[in-house]
């Protein structure tokens, strides 16, 4: 699905979007209760981020997994991460697990951000309704 994020967001999109949020949010606090293992962070990553595509993501948080996420596992952005994408964090070094889990934080805050940001045109605009 790709989502077309000049127009207003709907409920169900709305929706998508924090199944979205949650899904990172579950990836961070896996890695986080493994201490950054890279194991766990492959499974976590695996498992609550693997069929994540761009076509899911606002433009600020596409770019963060397009260049930041994808780039580093040599997949392609707009497909679910293949299984030899994540394998390869396996041996990944903890300074490349902490980057990881700076990118997955960061693309969590503009998911939180544009949650916020529906949410407030939502009662903008049912306030506009009720007083026009």
């Amino acid at each position: 699905m790709v989502r077309d994020w000049t127009m207003p967001l709907d409920d169900e999109d709305r929706e998508l979007l924090a199944e979205t949020r949650a899904r990172f949010e579950d990836c961070l606090a896996g890695i986080a209760a493994t201490e950054r293992d890279p194991f766990a962070a492959a499974a976590a990553l695996e498992k609550h981020l693997g069929a994540v595509t761009t076509g899911l993501l606002p433009p600020p948080a596409r770019v963060l997994w397009t260049e930041r996420i994808a780039r580093a596992l040599k997949s392609d952005p707009a497909k679910p991460l293949p299984q030899r994408a994540v394998s390869a964090i396996r041996s990944w070094p903890l300074s490349r697990i902490d980057d990881l889990v700076s990118v997955l934080t960061q693309i969590r805050a503009v998911l939180v951000e544009t949650e916020n940001e529906a949410l407030h045109e939502a009662i903008y605009a049912e306030i506009s309704r009720a007083y026009s």
